[in-house]
């Protein structure tokens, strides 16, 4: 028999100045509206199992029961910090615009679980297994106001799949 469990997690912060340009005609002029681009995720995972073997007669079990969990926090801004004219073709130096560092809000969590079972049975040496089991899955995503920290969406959806294998080795 084995016993096993993990967890983890990770913090990530990121602050990027970035944007995307938008060419306006065929002589290559744009216009670039730089943003400050901060990031954050929070993420914590779990993991527990057990799987063992173990006879009832002349039958074989190969027996696992699992359970999975994931949750993820993040949040984001995107506050324009210039607007810049400029050329595909000739583009001017320009100085880096200003800007300050800011602390991004909650703005979506997502919770994710799994719990799944199976035993693999098998006779005749193995030479004929039957495998049943099943996995219950579920998922949570929450929306939330990064202004005044409201709920601002919910979406849930749970899922069962059953499993079944038969394997016949002549």
């Amino acid at each position: 028999w084995t016993v096993y469990a993990a967890v983890g997690g990770r913090k990530n912060r990121s602050y990027l100045l970035s944007g995307f340009a938008t060419i306006n005609n065929a002589n290559g002029n744009l216009t670039e509206a730089p943003f400050n681009f901060p990031v954050f995720h929070d993420n914590e995972s779990q993991e527990v199992g057990i799987r063992g073997r173990f006879n009832t007669g002349f039958i074989d079990h190969r027996v696992s029961l699992a359970g999975t969990r994931l949750d993820d926090w993040s949040g984001s801004q995107f506050p324009t910090v210039a607007t810049i004219s400029s050329n595909l073709y000739n583009p001017p130096f320009i100085v880096a615009p200003a800007y300050t560092l800011l602390s991004p809000k909650l703005s979506s969590a997502l919770h994710a679980s799994t719990g799944a079972i199976s035993d693999t049975m098998s006779v005749l040496d193995d030479r004929v297994q039957l495998t049943l089991g099943g996995r219950q899955q579920q998922i949570q995503s929450i929306g939330y106001s990064t202004a005044t920290g409201a709920q601002t969406s919910y979406y849930s959806k749970d899922a069962f799949t059953p499993a079944v294998g038969l394997l016949v080795k002549p």
